[in-house]
Formats: C-alpha cells, structure tokens, sequence
C-alpha cells in the first residue's frame, strides 16, 4: 500500500469518532425507528415519516459501528433498529415490507419497493452477522425469495414500485434495485450464505452484465423490454454507480465469484473515472449521456464522492493502481473541503443551497460504507 493511499485511512477514524456518534445521539427513538431528517445543526426538520430504506440503511451503520469500535451502544442500536424493522414495517397480509410508517410505528406507505426490499436484505445480513442472529440472516433469505417472486419481470428484472399487493403498472425499469440486490446478497454471502447466495448474486450479474452497451457502459434506466431510453426521456449513465459496480465487483471476487469479474470491475472503473472525474480539482461528477458527455444537471454530489473514493482505495491499495493515487487524494480533499461540517459535525446534502444532515434518503449509508472498505 503507498503512502497516499494509507493515508486515507483517517477517513475511517473520522467516521468512527465524529460520524456515527452524531448519527447514534440523534436519530433514535425510544420505540427503535430511527429519525433521519436533520438540519445543519442536526435539529429535527419536523419530517414525520421514516422510510424503510432509511430504518435499514442505519442498522447497517450501527452494526458496522459496533464491528469497527467494539462500542456496545452501536450493537444495541442495531438490534433495536432490527426489532423495529420487524413490529412496525412487516406487511401481515401480503408479504414483504412497507415503505414508510410514521414516527409512532403506524403504516404510512403500504406500498412496495424493491430498492428498498434490496435494502432490507443488506441490513438483516449485517445484522445476521454483528449480532449474530440466525434469525436475521433467515428474514433476508425469505425476503430475496419473495423479490424473486413479486418484483421480478418477464424479462429477468425486476420492477421497481408496487402496490401493497405487488401489482405494478409502471414501465419504466432501472439497474438501481438489480445493482443494490447484488449489493445485499454478497453481504448475505459474508453472513453465512454462502455459495447459495453467490449463485443468486451471479444471475442478477448476468442479467445485468447483458445490458451494457457496446463500450462496456451500463445503461440507467431502460424501457419495459430492457432497452435504454434516450437522453430525451431520462436515458443516462450514472458514474457514481458505474464506481460502486467496480468495488461491488472486487467484492464479490473476494467472497469467491469467479476472477474473471475483476475484468468488468476495472472497465467499470474505468469509464466512470473517464467519463466523471475532474482531475483538476477532484471530485467525480454525474451522471452523463449515453455516450459519455456531460448534461445539464450533472453534478458533483456527496454520496458520487463517497463511491470514488471507496473505488479507488480499494483499485491502488489492492490492484496496483499507482495511477489513481493523485485523483485519489484529489478527490478527498474536494470532498472534505466541499462537504464537510467543521463546526457542527457531519456532511452537507449538497452545498451552498442545501446543508441538511440528513433526509429521508441521506443516512451517510455510503461514507459508512468507505470506512468500512478501509477496515479490509
């Protein structure tokens, strides 16, 4: 490992000794939901919903709290968290879980979300692990085999939004919930899965290795049948996800996958750094066009930060990626300068115009998942 390189690993200490304790004091609540919206000075904004990915994004922030500082107080956050998870979002009558309940437990959402199912997967196996809870590890596994059932599309993928009894009208399909399902079943691997969950992680690979385009890119969002829109109507690349398929994919040749996958992670890398990094002041932006050119409302975002980063430490530390050492420190540095709260702790949602800690979908799930990354 170089020096540079190493160096980031203040990073994780950063999160283990201001992140997470700012996240531990301020979102929990007595019943064991977890509030997420928070202004800059991480007073609650008033928001009276709590969304499913939301209560699982943090438990795998605790659990990885209580892995990286042995805390206890992470370790019973997350069982809480996991307990809450269980009373308050399990849908009795059809299966599956509900999107969003209030602060007090009651139903607000009974719709479905196979992002958000893809994320109750990844929490119950990180809890299955941390706590040690076989139960847990069970719970994710019936809840990839309903997704399998009740979001799955003729073509191999799955839908996105449901109602409460899955039924789905929409036409519109994404790789966000097929990338985020390949997310969760390597961590149900690592939880005890084993190689039964690293063959379902290799079909949804395979489904979606067969939508990249002719350069090795992959596509955003796609028609009914599986062919991707236009820029007109919302076609793109997002190259924050284009970074997180390149770790998603080292990690699953780690857990055993075969290693030829190493091959598509380092083209996913690559044509997200090309396509996304500024070299010049660091920080990678997106999304992008079909073919690479920058649009509109591209941007440089936090979480895009995050998932560079985690790409690239893992690519020099591990892989002898020299080259990426300078964007590397590059981008830290922008990152930090750009989103980081030196006086009331935590990151910005998006300065200048947005200095929330947390929303509904801004949990730091993704800066967690950094620190974690440099523990390896």
């Amino acid at each position: 490992m170089t020096e540079p390189v190493r160096e980031t690993a203040w990073l994780r200490d950063w999160v283990c000794a201001e992140l997470l304790p700012l996240w531990a004091r301020h979102a929990p609540l007595e019943n064991g939901l977890f509030r997420t919206c928070f202004d800059r000075t991480w007073l609650p904004t008033g928001a009276e919903r709590v969304l499913l990915v939301a209560q699982a994004r943090l438990i795998h922030n605790f659990c990885v709290g209580w892995r990286l500082t042995g805390d206890a107080r992470y370790r019973d956050l997350a069982a809480h968290g996991v307990a809450a998870l269980r009373r308050f979002f399990r849908d009795p009558r059809h299966g599956g879980w509900f999107c969003a309940c209030t602060l007090d437990g009651d139903v607000a959402d009974e719709r479905k979300d196979c992002y958000h199912h893809a994320f109750t997967v990844f929490a119950l196996a990180h809890a299955a692990l941390a706590l040690d809870d076989a139960r847990a590890r069970d719970e994710a596994w019936q809840t990839w085999e309903l997704m399998r059932r009740r979001f799955a599309d003729e073509h191999g993928g799955f839908r996105w939004h449901a109602d409460r009894a899955f039924e789905c009208t929409e036409t519109e399909r994404s790789q966000n919930p097929m990338m985020h399902s390949f997310e969760a079943l390597l961590a149900l691997a690592a939880a005890g899965g084993g190689t039964a969950a690293l063959a379902e992680a290799a079909n949804v690979w395979e489904f979606v290795a067969a939508r990249r385009q002719a350069d090795g890119t992959l596509p955003e969002v796609y028609g009914p049948v599986w062919r991707p829109l236009p820029v007109a109507d919302g076609g793109r690349l997002d190259l924050g996800h284009a970074c997180e398929w390149a770790q998603l994919l080292d990690r699953a040749v780690r857990l055993g996958m075969p290693g030829t996958l190493l091959a598509d992670a380092h083209r996913f890398l690559e044509y997200g750094l090309r396509f996304g990094l500024d070299r010049e002041h660091g920080g990678l932006a997106s999304p992008a066009a079909l073919d690479g050119a920058h649009l509109p409302g591209t941007r440089k975002g936090w979480w895009e930060q995050c998932e560079a980063l985690r790409a690239m430490t893992l690519f020099a530390r591990d892989h002898g990626r020299d080259d990426l050492v300078e964007p590397l420190l590059r981008t830290r540095d922008f990152f930090l300068r750009e989103f980081r709260d030196g006086e009331h702790g935590g990151l910005y949602l998006q300065p200048p115009a947005r200095l929330e800690k947390g929303t509904a979908y801004k949990v730091d799930y993704h800066l967690v998942a950094l620190a974690d990354a440099l523990e390896v």
